[in-house]
């Protein structure tokens, strides 16, 4: 999961908010319950949002990159409670994920390449409430970054992607001055998609080449392993370190397709359940509260794809699309009353590539 919110602030503004007139808000929506389009500043510009980080009820992040086969830069949105709005970033980055620490500091990783056809690079920036600057990480690798989390409380940060050449996951520390590499210790073909931090304890989840999802929980000193089911993770989140969920998929029985699904840790052991009654996988979880889980992407492993949004209810999960909708879903995050998703879509349904992005919004 790619965000940390202060909660205590966003229950304060969101009481006064509703307290007051709803100045400002989008009449489409009066109805909430429901999840409604919001469209982009541009929406014939070509490219792919990846990412999304609520910061109250009237601010959002998301980013991604623009281009389609061949990526021309990174995209940065900045929702300001009533439009998304572009905002201005190197367009050497690649980003894959954006966190927020506070109201004026926020975090993007993702990737840098010097042009076209080079050998990519972990990238990271920071927002310090008027401008990004790019951060360096240290001695120059290859490789990216697929997540970033901001520990509670704390002006640290945990990230996590893939190293090339090696084929080796790669985890940094931001220290509150500097990123630090810290090794995870593990073989060849694996990958980290997805990390969250706690005030001891930091969670990384992705897969490994033995087709069993990855997991890995730090304990101040180093990265542990931790037995998990079959599959691979995308994405994980929870709202204490014996109380997480991941999602991905795993591989069916039908050669080269997955089923979506979702991994719970019970605070002793990883627990694989499918979700949905179609090939696809999820790409992103979102923790909100108590028994509140959403994750979201995509049916079938195969073109024309359409949205896939799941949702833990008290008799179980229950999966859902977008009507009229295809593509896939990238990122949620949010509030029980105030979420946000991203949305990417091919001009032909038979495509591979994506090549519009928009995002829904949830009250």
């Amino acid at each position: 999961m790619k965000r940390v919110l202060v909660l205590a602030a966003v229950v304060v503004l969101a009481a006064t908010m509703m307290q007051t007139a709803a100045v400002g808000r989008p009449a489409r929506w009066a109805v909430c319950g429901e999840w409604r389009q919001v469209p982009v500043p541009d929406p014939t510009a070509i490219g792919d949002l990846r990412d999304v980080a609520v910061v109250s009820p009237y601010e959002a992040w998301a980013v991604g990159e623009l281009g389609a086969e061949e990526p021309t830069g990174s995209l940065v949105l900045h929702w300001t409670g009533m439009r998304w709005e572009q905002v201005a970033f190197p367009k050497v980055a690649f980003l894959n994920a954006v966190t927020v620490v506070s109201p004026t500091e926020v975090w993007v990783v993702g990737s840098r390449a010097a042009g076209m056809g080079a050998q990519s690079h972990p990238f990271a920036a920071r927002w310090l409430g008027g401008r990004w600057e790019s951060v360096p990480i240290g001695a120059p690798i290859r490789g990216w970054l697929d997540d970033v989390t901001a520990v509670p409380g704390m002006r640290q940060l945990w990230a996590v992607g893939t190293l090339l050449g090696s084929g080796k996951a790669l985890s940094l520390h931001w220290t509150g001055r500097a990123w630090q590499r810290v090794p995870t210790n593990l073989d060849r073909g694996a990958s980290l998609n997805g990390v969250v931090a706690f005030r001891d304890t930091v969670w990384a989840v992705g897969s490994s080449a033995g087709e069993r999802m990855l997991s890995l929980r730090w304990n101040g000193e180093g990265w542990h392993r931790i037995p998990a089911p079959r599959g691979y993770a995308s994405a994980t989140d929870g709202l204490a370190p014996d109380r997480l969920w991941a999602v991905g998929g795993a591989l069916s029985d039908r050669p080269g397709y997955s089923r979506p699904a979702v991994f719970r840790w019970n605070g002793e052991r990883w627990h694989r359940a499918w979700v949905g009654d179609a090939h696809g996988n999820l790409n992103d979880v979102v923790v909100p509260a108590p028994g509140v889980v959403w994750g979201v992407g995509s049916r079938s492993s195969k073109a024309p794809y359409q949205p896939l949004i799941v949702r833990l209810r008290s008799h179980g999960w229950h999966s859902s699309t977008i009507r009229g909708a295809e593509g896939w879903l990238w990122g949620i995050d949010g509030t029980p009353n105030n979420l946000w998703m991203t949305h990417a879509y091919m001009v032909d349904p038979h495509g591979s590539e994506p090549a519009y992005f928009d995002t829904y919004h949830r009250c």
